[in-house]
């Protein structure tokens, strides 16, 4: 099992923070915040790794957010951005960061067009589905990941918000796609790939 570890990340004094989140009426919420490189568990891999960074004014506003696109490095890891895209300039604005890899909300893209925009521009943007209730925005989430599957995409991310994704529901899923991120804060899942909230 690869486990990625998951940071929640905001701006201050042009530097990248990061503090641990609640999600409170539907929003992120941050409490104390920490600059990302006085995390100890990111500066001590032996290997450099992988670190997903979550922009959590982007995923609360709905918008991009530019400022945090530029200040979004943690020192010997590779980013794995998760952003508010809307549409392929987004897309393209994304990765003149630091970002090796873009995660893209299912739900706030303009339209189907815009993953397959992505995908044309980076083979490293990963889709993102969220579910609560098992249901991805009233959808069935496996169809969902079979369409990305038939789209191309080799890898998406799941996050199940209030542990409602039954142990099958997540085997459907893997099933769906070549390599599932799960993404599982209320409850732990066996799976090949685990996104992983890091205490700050």
């Amino acid at each position: 099992m690869e486990t990625i570890p998951l940071i929640y990340g905001t701006v201050e004094n042009n530097r990248l923070y990061a503090g641990n989140m609640s999600r409170i009426d539907g929003y992120l919420r941050l409490g104390e915040t920490v600059p990302v490189s006085r995390i100890p568990d990111l500066r001590t891999r032996e290997d450099r790794g992988i670190v997903i960074v979550v922009d959590t004014f982007s995923m609360n506003s709905g918008r991009f957010n530019p400022p945090f696109i530029e200040r979004c490095k943690v020192s010997g890891n590779d980013v794995w951005l998760m952003e508010t895209v809307y549409d392929g300039d987004d897309v393209l604005d994304a990765f003149l960061g630091n970002a090796e890899g873009l995660i893209i909300p299912y739900d706030t893209v303009r339209d189907w067009a815009v993953f397959k925009e992505a995908l044309d521009l980076s083979d490293s943007c990963i889709p993102y589905v969220r579910c609560t209730g098992s249901l991805a925005r009233g959808k069935d989430p496996v169809s969902l990941l079979e369409r990305f599957d038939d789209m191309g995409f080799t890898r998406v991310m799941v996050e199940d918000t209030d542990g409602s994704v039954t142990d099958t529901l997540w085997t459907e899923m893997s099933l769906a796609v070549e390599d599932l991120v799960v993404y599982s804060p209320s409850r732990p899942v066996e799976a090949r790939t685990v996104a992983v909230d890091l205490k700050v």
